[in-house]
């Protein structure tokens, strides 16, 4: 079971990497990291910070603001605008390179 260390406004937050969702930035500082559950937590690093300290495998950056995780990926959309749709419903908008990178 592998745990990140995340930092928050109270410290350091201990997560398994297979409870995260998806991660997505908020202002130029802050990550709002969502996990399977439903629940977020905000924490106190840059997007671009973050996405050097996670695996990818599983995690990859869809767009300038939000990182998923692999295993919540649902359906890639292509028509209409391309988007990526997790298992919570939650969609958000997707290069076609990461589309390639992701297997759509």
């Amino acid at each position: 079971m592998h745990k990140l260390s995340l930092p928050s406004a109270s410290g350091t937050w201990l997560v398994r990497k297979d409870d995260i969702s998806n991660i997505i930035s908020e202002g130029e500082r802050y990550c709002w990291v969502v996990m399977t559950n439903g629940k977020r937590k905000l924490i106190h690093i840059t997007l671009y910070d973050l996405i050097e300290k996670l695996p990818k495998p599983p995690f990859y950056q869809v767009n300038d603001s939000t990182i998923i995780h692999i295993s919540q990926l649902k359906q890639v959309l292509t028509e209409g605008g391309m988007q990526v749709v997790l298992l919570s419903g939650a969609s958000f908008p997707v290069s076609a390179e990461m589309i390639e990178q992701l297997g759509g």
